[in-house]
């Protein structure tokens, strides 16, 4: 009987880290934190970076012809460009998963829009507000084409179609640095440690004629996943020159 009830009040502990309550209370704690603490620690991280910006001019281009611009990068790196156009009020695609509500909330502290969906689904809500958004003129939107969950630098359709339906310029974006560290996740999230060099660099853009996606949209994704590899290399040669 006594081992009984100790098993009962293992099986109790147990029950209780898992609890719906604690969860609610973890993730309120989180959210906080990305939404009031990352902000005020962002700007003393980035200050210690020697960061080089490569080709800032052509996003500038686009925009002083009046296109609508996509920019795209890997989901492994966000953290410095998302820094550095903070206030700008890009709008970006998040998740509908739990974890895109921390997103969202630090998105919204850096002077961000968001749209919670997935830009895969062509008929989803999220995607249709991206596409009129876009279609309106003069709108910025940034997208991790391979995110939220991977598979790692594999493309998904979103972007690719966004831009065929609605004639924006796609703007590839890639970072490197000199000392990173990556985190355990599907993507190897690439964080630059303090004082290393850093590059950003804006690849060339992509602009193609408007065109049903069933026709062309698999050549396209190939060269959009050209196009953030040769941005990327760029960015090597850059860092290692």
């Amino acid at each position: 009987m006594g081992g009984n009830r100790k098993s009962g009040m293992r099986k109790n502990v147990s029950s209780a880290r898992l609890s719906p309550s604690w969860e609610r209370l973890r993730f309120s704690t989180l959210s906080l934190a990305a939404g009031w603490l990352a902000p005020l620690v962002l700007p003393g991280y980035f200050t210690s970076l020697r960061t080089r910006v490569l080709h800032a001019d052509r996003p500038e281009a686009l925009r002083q012809a009046g296109r609508s611009i996509i920019f795209i990068l890997w989901h492994e790196h966000l953290l410095l460009p998302l820094y550095l156009h903070r206030g700008q009020g890009i709008t970006v695609l998040v998740s509908q998963h739990r974890d895109g509500e921390l997103v969202s909330r630090l998105l919204h502290r850096l002077g961000y829009r968001t749209v919670r969906g997935s830009s895969t689904r062509g008929g989803g809500a999220a995607y249709r507000r991206l596409l009129n958004l876009l279609l309106s003129g003069r709108a910025e939107v940034a997208i991790t084409p391979d995110g939220p969950l991977g598979p790692r630098r594999r493309a998904h359709a979103g972007a690719g179609r966004l831009a065929l339906e609605s004639g924006a310029a796609i703007v590839p974006i890639s970072v490197v640095g000199s000392r990173v560290r990556r985190l355990n996740s599907w993507d190897r999230f690439l964080l630059p440690l303090p004082a290393s060099r850093v590059v950003i660099n804006y690849g060339q853009p992509l602009c193609w004629e408007p065109a049903p996606p069933r026709e062309v949209l698999t050549r396209r994704l190939a060269e959009l996943q050209a196009a953030l590899q040769a941005a990327e290399q760029e960015a090597l040669a850059w860092l290692h020159g």
